[in-house]
């Protein structure tokens, strides 16, 4: 085709309208692709979407029937330097960037990552550049309603395994704790606060402490003041 820096189509509305701009019946030729487009060395947005304000959705997808196909499936195998989805937020936000509304009965994870490469890089990472005031990461498990569900699980999986399961690397001079555990349950809580069990023969330490270059520090710093009715220790 020619150069030129025109719209090849281009359709105005100057009134109020409520029919679509484009409608495809393909409900006969299943086979067949609604867009087939082939790109090469693109400079510019293949879809480009400016909004200004309104509060219809910008892509709307309902499925009315059993359907197996993705919803959207994205092959970056050959486009290692390209990002499969990249967000960029600023501003005051009133809203969530990613929310997932989820009352189903499912039996298969909401959020499915399958590692089968060698990475030297973190599977997720969130780097944190500011002096964020809240929790990076937030479970809220809603007391009569989930009393039964756990936060987070680690299986192993049997590995011989060379790497820790949590990994804390804690530098810098910081006055907060590497782990903190706030008991606050109402009426009084009965459960432990760490439970570890073993269910098969172990031979390595439950909790092993290394100060040899933390001179200056406590082994253990226990506060036990108040009336108590129960030994600090308890051996069995």
């Amino acid at each position: 085709t020619a150069t030129g820096a025109s719209a090849i189509f281009d359709v105005a509305t100057t009134a109020a309208y409520t029919g679509d701009m484009w409608h495809v019946d393909q409900t006969g030729a299943t086979g067949m692709r609604l867009f087939n487009l082939d790109l090469a060395a693109h400079t510019v947005p293949v879809f480009d979407i400016d909004g200004t304000t309104g509060s219809g959705n910008i892509f709307d997808f309902a499925v009315t029937g059993a359907y197996t196909g993705n919803v959207l499936e994205i092959d970056l195998t050959n486009a290692v330097s390209a990002a499969a989805l990249n967000i960029t937020s600023a501003g005051a936000r009133t809203d969530s960037i990613i929310e997932i509304s989820d009352t189903s009965t499912a039996n298969q994870p909401g959020y499915f990552h399958n590692i089968d490469a060698v990475l030297t890089a973190p599977a997720m990472r969130f780097d944190v550049d500011a002096n964020v005031t809240t929790s990076i990461v937030e479970f809220l498990l809603l007391g009569a309603t989930d009393g039964g569900s756990t936060a987070i699980t680690i299986n192993e999986e049997a590995a011989a395994r060379t790497g820790a399961g949590i990994f804390f690397v804690w530098d810098g001079t910081s006055s907060s704790q590497a782990i903190d555990i706030n008991l606050n349950g109402v009426g009084g809580l009965t459960g432990d606060a760490i439970n570890i069990t073993s269910s098969a023969a172990y031979v390595g330490d439950f909790i092993h402490l290394d100060s040899t270059s933390a001179l200056a520090a406590r082994l253990f710093n226990l506060d036990v003041s108040g009336l108590r009715t129960v030994p600090v220790f308890d051996i069995d």
